[in-house]
């Protein structure tokens, strides 16, 4: 009997080492960041001709990721090209969007007023950028350029 207890413990103790699993922990955030996108913009409107003080603005930007994958952080900025200080428009707020599908559109108004921090006769640049899960990864970026002019 005691032989049989024996080889029962030495059995268990053989088959617990030989089916030793591997418990290597694998940080998500590592393993999502390894992970290739192929994000693309595009500006859709607005379109480069003069715009004109007090007027209604239409934007819309579309943002893919070519097969699929999640779309992670989006901005939309507009700027003054002479004082980029002079930031008229930056949306959205929180820009974590996390579309799924690889589509995000981006729609949005602005009345392009002094309230706004318009300046007349200057030109203003949109820049709308799309990137990964962490800051500067697989970061595209695309601008546009308009003139606003006073009415």
């Amino acid at each position: 009997m005691k032989n049989i207890k024996l080889i029962l413990a030495a059995l268990t103790i053989f088959s617990i080492a030989a089916c030793k699993k591997d418990y290597t922990v694998v940080d998500p955030q590592e393993q999502h960041n390894e992970e290739m996108m192929n994000y693309a913009v595009l500006i859709m409107k607005p379109d480069t001709t003069m715009k004109m003080m007090d007027s209604n603005m239409h934007m819309h930007v579309r943002f893919t990721e070519e097969d699929g994958k999640m779309i992670h952080h989006i901005s939309v900025k507009i700027y003054q090209m002479d004082d980029p200080t002079n930031i008229i428009y930056d949306m959205p707020t929180d820009k974590h969007v996390m579309a799924a599908g690889g589509l995000y559109e981006h729609h949005d108004d602005l009345i392009l007023s002094a309230a706004n921090g318009v300046v007349p006769h200057k030109m203003y640049v949109m820049e709308a950028k799309v990137w990964g899960h962490e800051g500067g990864t697989h970061e595209k970026i695309v601008t546009r350029q308009f003139h606003i002019h006073q009415m």
